[in-house]
């Protein structure tokens, strides 16, 4: 299935030293917190408020270093009240008004012509790089729209925005040794794999941190392997995008060795190949994201090993956490930035929709070139009237990817792209933007 991989690149001592001064600096959650710290139930990068729906008064103060949105400094976040894991997004379009679809396709399978339209340039400003994906549901059927600055097929350093890339494909791995008997819904000795995916996600560092269990998951799934998902093996993107680097830690002592609640086993070769860097689109991050949220929907589009039953634990966590409880954001929903949500009124949607809404995120932030900001977000936003029911041709379905240069002013960029974020948002919402 894979190929055996030699080393393919070393880093200089130079490169090694400096991945790990910002493993010790990284705002996306490479240092752990002394265990004084852990007491105050702190949110955001490097701690998780627990329990997190119980804490909103004991928020900060922060050091100046965390940003507003990307940190969640100001403990906004919230977990939608509806809890369902096989949730469907209820945002559902017309089949009457075939103009409404204009622009939309359902070309999405691998190697099909995509055809974007350019239009944010006019919002976004010229040095980010920018995807948007629309999804439509007519019928059940869903449609998709591209949007983009222009720049959605330029290559950048992705940070941790990608991680969730390695966790899949730790997926496809443990799923191919098991024949398909063992995923991500399984353990790791009695620890679930789930718990591992949420402290990725949400940098509740107390015992692992983020970037060494991105280690461990590449050495699970393989980074020649992983590398292929882009290509080949699933997205089809140009060689010049590559994928498989480690995040700047050493990966836990956990083994190889998965179980699951049936007391099957499994033992998954160690990867200990080697890919120096992360370099994808924003078209690439987008369009992943949105297979993976689209899953059910869109078979010709899923993965060759990987269920649905693993797709729900890489967004929502472990159905059975041994660590947090179901009130507690896990999976892709524990990221701890908030550009999507503060781009709404998510306080009034819960309400209105009785919890029926969802965002899916991993944030990523560097400091080379000055630093960047990388952020892929999925949000379904539906608007339902006083019988609880979806309002056709209303709401917002989207994936979004961007890139965002910070010229060093960290805290100014992440305030101007939560801005960005609430005008795209609210362009789409009120058909200015379509």
């Amino acid at each position: 299935m894979r190929s055996v991989i030699d080393s393919l690149n070393t880093f200089s001592l130079l490169t090694l030293s400096l991945l790990t001064l910002l493993s010790a600096l990284h705002f996306s959650g490479c240092t752990e917190q002394p265990e004084d710290l852990m007491s105050n139930r702190e949110v955001g990068i490097n701690s998780i408020r627990e329990p997190f729906h119980k804490s909103d008064e004991s928020c900060g103060p922060y050091p100046n270093y965390y940003l507003e949105y990307l940190d969640d400094t100001r403990c906004r976040k919230r977990l939608p009240s509806n809890r369902d894991r096989d949730f469907i997004c209820p945002v559902i379009s017309s089949a009457e008004d075939s103009r409404s679809l204009e622009g939309y396709t359902r070309a999405s399978r691998d190697g099909a012509e995509i055809s974007f339209d350019q239009s944010l340039a006019a919002l976004f400003p010229a040095e980010a790089s920018v995807t948007v994906i629309l999804i439509k549901r007519v019928d059940g059927v869903p449609y998709y729209r591209y949007l983009s600055n222009g720049r959605h097929d330029e290559v950048v350093q992705t940070w941790s925005s990608s991680k969730f890339l390695g966790i899949l494909n730790a997926s496809e791995s443990i799923r191919y040794h098991s024949e398909g008997a063992i995923g991500l819904d399984a353990l790791i000795g009695d620890v679930p794999l789930g718990d591992l995916v949420s402290i990725v996600h949400s940098y509740d560092e107390r015992e692992y941190t983020s970037n060494g269990l991105m280690y461990w998951f590449h050495d699970v799934g393989g980074r020649s392997f992983a590398n292929q998902l882009i290509h080949d093996r699933w997205l089809n993107r140009p060689e010049e995008e590559i994928f498989g680097a480690n995040y700047g830690a050493k990966a836990p002592p956990l083994g190889f060795t998965f179980n699951n609640q049936n007391e099957l086993t499994v033992d998954v070769p160690q990867d200990q190949g080697w890919i120096k860097t992360n370099l994808l689109s924003t078209h690439t991050l987008a369009e992943a994201l949105k297979r993976l949220v689209m899953y059910r929907e869109d078979p010709t589009t899923r993965l060759e090993y990987s269920t649905w039953d693993d797709i729900k634990v890489l967004l929502y966590g472990s159905e059975n956490s041994k660590r947090y409880d179901q009130q507690t954001p896990q999976g892709m929903e524990s990221d701890p930035s908030v550009y999507a949500q503060e781009a709404v009124n998510i306080s009034l949607i819960d309400d209105n929709t009785q919890g029926q809404w969802r965002i899916f995120s991993k944030l990523g932030l560097g400091f080379s070139r000055g630093g960047e900001i990388v952020h892929t977000d999925y949000a379904c936003l539906p608007v339902f009237n006083e019988e609880g029911e979806t309002i056709v041709d209303q709401g917002l379905e989207l994936v979004i990817s961007v890139h965002f240069p910070t010229q060093e002013n960290y805290a100014g960029k992440d305030q101007q792209l939560a801005e960005l974020y609430k005008a795209l948002f609210q362009g789409l919402l009120s058909k200015q933007i379509q």
